[in-house]
């Protein structure tokens, strides 16, 4: 398993909490998307919509952006749980999770995105 992430992302810190969490050993591969031909080898190599984290499992299958892979990591894997298993705490915890990435992170990372190059005339 290959997490793929940046050090500055909150996303992936949640992605790389749940990987200690479970105790799962595995190698990061550090991504810097700011550098602009490492964002054009990872998007046409590794995830075409150019974001991180993305999780590339040991059979090649893919599994993007970070609430996925949290919910991939705790029913693949055993150990504490991330994700509650009764249906009301599971979907309380859910909805913390995208309180947090469409009002806290998203705020975030709207000001660590790189700036699209300037348009020449």
């Amino acid at each position: 398993m290959k997490p793929y992430y940046n050090a500055i992302s909150p996303n992936c810190h949640k992605v790389m909490l749940a990987l200690n969490e479970k105790g799962i050993a595995c190698d990061l591969v550090p991504t810097n998307l700011f550098d602009p031909q490492v964002r054009e080898a990872y998007t046409r190599d590794v995830n075409p919509f150019g974001r991180v984290p993305m999780l590339i499992l040991d059979d090649g299958g893919r599994v993007p952006e970070s609430s996925i892979i949290v919910g991939y990591l705790d029913t693949h894997f055993g150990g504490t749980r991330l994700i509650p298993e009764g249906r009301d705490l599971a979907r309380r915890a859910r909805f913390f999770d995208r309180v947090a990435d469409l009002y806290v992170i998203e705020q975030f990372g709207a000001t660590t995105r790189p700036s699209p190059a300037p348009a020449t005339r």
